[in-house]
């Protein structure tokens, strides 16, 4: 009989994603529940203990409104993943940025896994396990990741061309 952390392990070895989100989304509710400070945004339920803000408190606050009204979303750079020769979902995410007032930066080509030689990929258990699609999609975002070492930007928001808001 298996219990329900050893189901959660299963997934997390067959799909490494879930991992990441979940350990992700149990940081950020651990963070809410142990923060003892809290920005104070009006027309938004305050969250933590203090129900005045200070200086700092002030300052994040600043920064949020800040952050959230500029076309990056508070990012260094935004930064999209799409395969060349879908322009039909290029055009679209254009249309959908510039009606939010968003701006991508840039676009990565994405990479098609059967174009990866078995020599670039990473040694491991992930050799023998993934798909072309899934190869493509590693080797699309570590593009993306290259990008971002290379111009030197702090935080950049990665988008793949099927994203919807």
């Amino acid at each position: 009989m298996s219990t329900p952390s050893s189901r959660f392990y299963q997934v997390a070895r067959s799909r490494p994603g879930f991992a990441v989100v979940s350990i992700l989304a149990v940081i950020a509710l651990w963070v809410l529940l142990v923060s003892s400070n809290t920005v104070s945004i009006p027309n938004l339920p305050t969250i933590g203990r203090s129900s005045t803000p200070d200086l700092h408190d002030k300052a994040v606050e600043s920064f949020v409104r800040t952050a959230v009204h500029n076309a990056t979303l508070g990012f260094g750079a935004t930064i999209l993943i799409s395969l060349e020769s879908r322009t039909d979902r290029r055009d679209s995410l254009a249309l959908i940025a510039a009606a939010q007032g968003i701006r991508i930066t840039a676009t990565i080509n994405a990479v098609r896994g059967e174009e990866i030689a078995a020599k670039a990929k990473p040694d491991g258990k992930a050799q023998g396990t993934l798909d072309d699609v899934h190869w493509g999609s590693w080797r699309s975002h570590m593009n993306a990741l290259k990008l971002v070492v290379e111009t030197g930007v702090e935080t950049a928001l990665i988008i793949e061309d099927d994203v919807d808001w």
